[in-house]
């Protein structure tokens, strides 16, 4: 049998099947052991009967790529801290010409129940396609459902649904009240299953909740049950339960699923600088012989190596086997499981989001001092550099956008803090006595003067321009 084309479009042959002795066939794939007649698809929408066999309907069609670690798939002891291409099938364009296909046939046999998680699906789907009046439209349909079956847990989807269109519909007042009411629900019921929701649409809503104080516990307890992965940019990464989070803006501290990372006995001071420096060169495919230069520069031989994996075993004990991968001569630190403010404050900074408020926030308050500031290691002096030079033009940035929109106080209020930061930045004195000057704050303004010119001249022995 070769793949055609027929009404649900191109199929392609597969195995594992049996016909029974009622004439229909048994899908063996997995534990439902659909049992279909002619035209039938089984509960995975994937596989149906044609003719006299089973067949693949979504062969050859992807609608997601992405790039996960090893670890995630159910392989045991393969290709340890390495990556894999993964995909899944279906398209959502597909999904929305058949879906009311399926709730024809769902709402023909009669149960409320899986016509309401259907009609959630349907929601789903011309959500998914930008369609959110019809997605609205079936979500309201649900009620009936509800009246029907008095399922909880229809509820809890329907309000979780409601959230997610308000969202992208831009009504936040709707989406925070739906997902206040859901989430509500689901922790007093102990929900903790989606079925058909993406996971990333999932992300979006806990990312929202946790950035609102909607149900913390219960959120995070979700993620970690589920095993969510965290958005991939953006404020809502700052708002996350990490596995593992790093404070290295200031002195470093580390936390492991929320508590402070304890020392028994004394600090292992070595599998911490090479953790620091790891994050230091950027923390993605750093060559090993580059570690073994920078922490043991006068080892001999192989005696470098054999110190990095001395240390590196025991920095694996102290924060998690699955913190730093290993693989082709080079250390990463895992994306997945890790995060740091500094990283995370050059990102922002670099990916200048739509909302300048909120991201001029996040920045002042991830940044709590230079990168590892009680350290002073040659190796941390460029990232300290960096970080410090990002911070400052941003500020700066923000200031100048505020004096010239005639917002003094906010200038003003950001200068103080570039100057704590950078006490030579000639500039930023100029935009506060402006803003000062603005507001008829002379004496203050006049203030501001003498401290840059103080500073200038005991330390660069210049006068202001």
């Amino acid at each position: 049998m070769t793949a055609r084309d027929d009404g649900f479009g191109t199929v392609h042959p597969t195995s594992w099947w049996h016909r029974l002795d009622d004439g229909r066939l048994q899908c063996d794939l997995c534990p439902r052991d659909c049992r279909l007649h002619e035209g039938q698809r089984g509960l995975c929408f994937v596989r149906a009967r044609r003719g006299d066999a089973m067949v693949l309907t979504t062969y050859g069609r992807s609608s997601g790529f992405c790039i996960d670690p090893i670890e995630k798939k159910p392989l045991n002891h393969f290709y340890q801290g390495s990556r894999v291409f993964s995909f899944g099938m279906g398209k959502p364009r597909a999904a929305l010409e058949r879906i009311n296909v399926a709730l024809e046939l769902i709402t023909r046999g009669g149960v409320p129940y899986f016509r309401g998680i259907c009609l959630l699906m349907a929601a789903e789907i011309h959500a998914c396609c930008g369609r959110l009046n019809e997605a609205r439209d079936f979500v309201g349909q649900v009620a009936e459902t509800v009246a029907d079956t008095g399922s909880a847990m229809l509820v809890w989807f329907a309000h979780l649904m409601t959230a997610r269109i308000a969202q992208t519909q831009g009504d936040w007042s709707a989406a925070l009240a739906a997902l206040s009411a859901g989430l509500g629900l689901g922790r007093e019921h102990g929900y903790r299953h989606f079925y058909f929701w993406p996971r990333e649409t999932l992300s979006n809503l806990f990312c929202v909740a946790l950035e609102h104080g909607i149900e913390p516990e219960c959120v995070t307890e979700l993620i970690a049950w589920n095993k969510m992965p965290a958005p991939r940019s953006g404020l809502a990464r700052i708002a996350w339960p990490w596995p593992v989070k790093v404070f290295a803006l200031g002195e470093l501290r580390i936390e492991i699923d929320g508590n402070p990372l304890a020392f028994v006995g004394k600090v292992q001071k070595a599998p911490l600088n090479l953790f620091k420096l790891l994050i230091a060169l950027g923390g993605h495919a750093v060559a090993e012989h580059v570690l073994e230069e920078a922490l043991w520069p006068d080892s001999e031989g192989d005696a470098g190596k054999q110190a990095l994996a001395t240390t590196l075993n025991r920095l694996r004990k102290l924060i998690g086997p699955e913190v730093i991968t290993r693989h082709g001569g080079v250390l990463s630190i895992n994306a997945d499981v890790v995060w740091c403010n500094a990283q995370a404050l050059l990102a922002l900074i670099a990916a200048q989001p739509a909302d300048r408020v909120a991201a001029l926030s996040a920045i002042e308050r991830l940044y709590r001092g230079p990168f590892l500031s009680a350290d002073e290691h040659r190796w941390a002096l460029p990232l300290r550099d960096s970080i410090e030079k990002a911070v400052v033009a941003a500020l700066l940035h923000a200031a100048r956008h505020d004096v010239d929109a005639g917002h003094h106080d906010e200038a003003f209020a950001l200068c103080s803090r570039g100057i704590e930061i950078d006490s030579l930045c000639e500039p930023f004195y100029e935009i506060a006595m402006r803003s000062l000057d603005a507001t008829g704050r002379n004496a203050e303004a006049v203030r501001f003067y003498r401290q840059c010119q103080h500073e200038l001249s005991a330390r660069l022995r210049v006068a202001p321009s």
